[in-house]
């Protein structure tokens, strides 16, 4: 007997760090309930089981690109500190537009 097994070459989220010139300091989320929403590793073009992900994890691939935001526009950081092969941090900016209610964001480095 034979039971299928959900394998997943990359691991969990380990933390979140907010940073922004808003924040007095830097907003970090270490609880796991949290973190388990969070999984920087799907997107178009992954599978998992065999299921091709249609969502992305910080960007709407069906909505296509997105002019390039203004340069007046607040920005913040996020960090997700994760588990591949070792510690290793996915991190991105972003901004919001209030008046067009469009959110952007960037890969800064991974």
């Amino acid at each position: 007997m034979c039971a299928p097994v959900l394998v997943m070459a990359k691991g969990p989220t380990l933390k979140i760090t907010i940073k922004g010139s808003d924040l007095a300091s830097p907003v970090e989320i270490t609880e796991k309930g949290i973190l388990e929403k969070f999984n920087v590793w799907i997107g178009a073009g992954v599978r998992i089981n065999g299921i091709r992900e249609a969502k992305g994890f910080i960007v709407d691939w069906e909505k296509g690109p997105v002019a390039e935001p203004r340069t007046t526009l607040r920005r913040s950081e996020g960090s997700f500190d994760v588990m591949h092969q070792g510690p290793s941090s996915y991190v991105v900016s972003y901004a919001y537009d209030p008046v067009t209610g469009t959110e952007f964001t960037h890969p800064i480095h991974s």
